[in-house]
C-alpha cells in the first residue's frame, strides 16, 4: 500500500554548471518502491557525492526516493524538479543534515518535486529558498518532527502560476524573511500555503518583509496561512525579534496531543483517542491503521516494518480510541493512518489507478492510505503535581507581611517540593517565609502557606509565582501566580481600595481640623452652571 504524498507539478529551464551532481540511483541498480543514499556515489552522475561547491540535481522523472541519513551532506546549491517531475520525494531522516551553501536552492524548480524532513533530520539553506519557483511549478516541504533553516529569503509560489505547500506537521521552520510582492511580478504566497499543525514557523521580524502582526493577519486572512488545514487556530507570539507563529485546536483532537503527558500511575496503559477524518464519499466508513512505539527507523532485516513502531490496530474500521502498554518513564510515538474510501483488505481498492499519461495524476489520493500525524508524548508513572492559590489578589503596604496559602494536588509518590519567589528586579525586599518547603512520598498535603516580607523601601505592584515539583527525573514543574499591590503606608492602601470617609478630604485617614479647614476655604460657593453644559 502507498502512503499519501502530495504531487505537484511545474514548467521552465535551468542550466547546469559543470560541477552538477545528477541523482540517478538506476545507475546502481536502485528502482522505486527502494530508496538510495546521498551519501553514495554510485548513486549521481557523473560527479558522484555532491560536495560544498556543487549542484544537487534531481531531474529524473523515474528515480527512486533520496535520503539523507549523515551529518555531512552537503551541496553549493539544490535544484530539484528541473524538468522532470519529482514522483519520489528527498528524505531527511534522523540524524540527517543536508546544509546548502551561499546560493539559491529549488524545491520544484519548473517541475513538482517533495522534500520531507523527519523527526531529527536537518536541512540548513545558506541562501534563498524557492518552493515552487517558476509558472507551473509546484513544490511540498513536509517537515515531521526536523528543522528547515533558511539564511535569507524564503518564496513560496515564486511565480504567478507556481504552487507551494508547507506542512509544519511538528518540528521548526526558521527564515530570515518571507518575500513581499514587488513591481517585477513576483508575489508573497501566490498560490502558496503554510500549513502549521504542532510544529512552530519562526520568522525575523525585523526585516520590513515581515512587518510583525499585519503580514499575519493579512495571510491568515487570505488562508495562506493555516492551521490544522484550516481547521485550527493562529497564534503569534513576538520573542527578541522573532515571531513565532503556532496553531491550537486540533480538530482531531488528538491524546495524549503532541508534546503533551499521560499518566501510568494506576498502569502502563495509556489510551489514545482522536477523531476520524470524513470519509469518501461522505458518510462511508473510515478503516484505520494505529502506530505506537519509541523508534521509527526502518527495520534493517525488513524494511517493510519499523525497528520498535507496532501495529496495535490493522484496518479497525471507525475506530477512535486503542489502549497501548508503555514499558517504563519516557518518551513515545503514536501515528493513525486512514483508509478514507473504504475496506483496505478489498483487493486492488489502494492499487494505483491506470496511467491517464499525466504523470502527476497516475494515482488518485482518494484511493491512498493518509499517512497521519506522527504524535510525540512524555509516560510517567508519578504524575506532575499541581498547586492552585486559594488567596485572591490582595493589597498589603511596605513592611506589613501577607500570608498566602495554596492547595497541591499530586497522584505520584515522590517528594514534592514548593518554591515561592517574585522577579529579582522587581525589588531584593521582597522575601517569602519560608521561601520552599518539602514534604516526603505519599503525605496528605496541608494547605500550603508562606508570609510575604516587604522592606520598608517596597512600594509597587508584583506577582508573586509559586511552584511545585515532584522532583521526578522528567522535572516537570506546576505553576500559579497571585497579583500583590504594596502601598506606602496602611491610608494609602485604604485609599486605593476606595475606603476613604467623603469629609477626609486631605485623605489622610482622618477628620480633622485640616479638613475643616480646606471645605472652609469652598465655603458658600455657587456651583450651579450658567448655560446648557455637554454631560461628561
Amino acid at each position: 500500500m502507498k502512503k499519501l504524498t502530495l504531487l505537484l507539478m511545474v514548467v521552465s529551464l535551468v542550466s547546469i554548471p559543470a560541477a552538477a551532481s545528477m541523482w540517478d540511483p538506476a545507475g546502481n541498480g536502485i528502482f522505486p518502491p527502494d530508496a538510495g543514499n546521498w551519501n553514495l556515489a554510485a548513486n549521481w552522475t557523473p560527479n558522484g557525492v555532491p560536495g560544498g561547491a556543487d549542484a544537487a540535481v534531481f531531474s529524473l522523472i523515474d528515480a527512486a526516493e533520496c535520503q539523507v541519513t549523515t551529518p555531512d551532506a552537503t551541496c553549493w546549491y539544490l535544484v530539484m524538479g528541473d524538468n522532470g517531475s519529482m514522483l519520489a520525494p528527498l528524505v531527511i531522516k534522523d540524524g540527517g543534515t543536508l546544509t546548502t551553501g551561499d546560493n539559491w536552492s529549488a524545491v520544484a524548480y519548473n517541475q513538482s518535486a517533495t522534500m520531507i524532513v523527519e523527526r531529527g533530520g536537518t536541512v540548513d539553506f545558506g541562501n534563498h529558498l524557492w518552493l515552487g519557483m517558476s509558472d507551473g511549478a509546484d513544490g511540498t516541504l513536509t517537515i515531521n518532527g526536523g528543522t528547515v533553516n533558511v539564511g535569507v529569503a524564503f518564496d513560496i509560489g515564486r511565480a504567478v502560476g507556481a504552487q507551494g505547500l508547507v506542512s509544519v506537521n511538528t518540528g521548526l521552520m526558521s527564515v530570515t524573511h518571507v518575500t513581499t510582492p514587488t513591481a517585477s511580478g513576483w508575489y508573497m504566497y501566490d498560490g502558496g500555503v503554510i500549513d502549521i499543525s504542532f510544529g512552530t514557523f519562526k520568522v525575523d521580524r525585523n526585516l520590513l518583509a515581515w512587518n510583525g502582526i499585519d503580514l499575519i493577519d493579512t495571510q491568515i486572512a487570505s488562508g495562506q496561512l493555516t492551521a490544522f488545514g484550516g481547521g485550527g487556530t493562529i497564534e503569534a507570539e513576538f520573542v527578541d525579534g522573532w515571531t513565532y507563529v503556532t496553531a491550537t485546536d486540533d480538530p482531531l483532537v488528538r491524546t495524549p496531543t503532541y508534546g503533551g503527558l499521560a499518566s501510568t500511575a494506576a498502569g502502563p496503559v495509556v489510551d489514545l483517542s482522536w477523531i476520524n477524518l470524513d470519509s469518501i464519499p461522505s458518510g462511508g466508513d473510515v478503516y484505520v491503521d494505529v502506530w505506537f512505539g519509541t523508534d521509527t527507523s526502518v527495520d534493517p532485516v525488513d524494511p517493510n516494518l519499523f525497528v520498535d513502531f507496532v501495529k496495535l490496530v490493522d484496518a479497525g474500521v471507525n475506530t477512535i480510541t486503542a489502549p497501548a502498554t508503555t514499558y517504563g518513564n519516557g518518551e513515545y510515538l503514536w501515528r493513525v493512518d486512514s483508509y478514507l474510501n473504504g475496506d483496505p483488505a478489498i483487493p486492488g481498492l489502494y492499487e494505483d489507478l491506470p496511467d491517464d499519461g499525466d504523470p502527476n495524476t497516475s494515482e488518485d489520493a482518494l484511493y491512498e492510505v493518509v499517512e497521519g500525524i506522527l504524535m510525540e508524548f512524555t509516560s510517567i508513572d508519578d504524575f506532575p503535581p499541581s498547586i492552585v492559590i486559594d488567596t485572591v489578589p490582595t493589597i498589603t503596604w511596605a513592611g506589613m507581611p501577607v500570608t498566602i496559602d495554596a492547595t497541591i494536588t499530586d497522584e505520584g509518590t515522590s517528594e514534592v517540593t514548593v518554591i515561592w519567589s517574585v522577579d529579582e528586579a522587581i525589588d531584593p525586599n521582597v522575601s517569602f517565609v519560608p521561601a520552599s518547603v518539602t514534604y516526603p512520598p505519599g503525605t496528605t498535603y496541608p494547605l500550603v502557606t508562606t508570609t510575604i516580607m516587604t522592606g520598608d523601601s517596597h512600594i509597587g505592584n508584583f506577582d508573586l509565582t509559586v511552584t511545585v515539583s515532584d522532583l521526578n527525573e522528567l522535572l516537570i514543574e506546576g505553576t500559579d501566580t497571585l497579583h500583590i499591590d504594596c502601598a506606602a503606608n496602611a491610608c494609602q492602601a485604604t485609599m486605593v481600595l476606595g475606603l476613604g470617609q467623603p469629609e477626609d478630604i486631605d485623605e489622610d485617614c482622618q477628620v480633622s481640623l485640616p479638613d475643616i479647614a480646606i471645605l472652609a476655604l469652598d465655603w458658600a460657593s455657587d456651583y450651579t452652571i450658567i448655560e446648557p453644559t455637554v454631560i461628561p
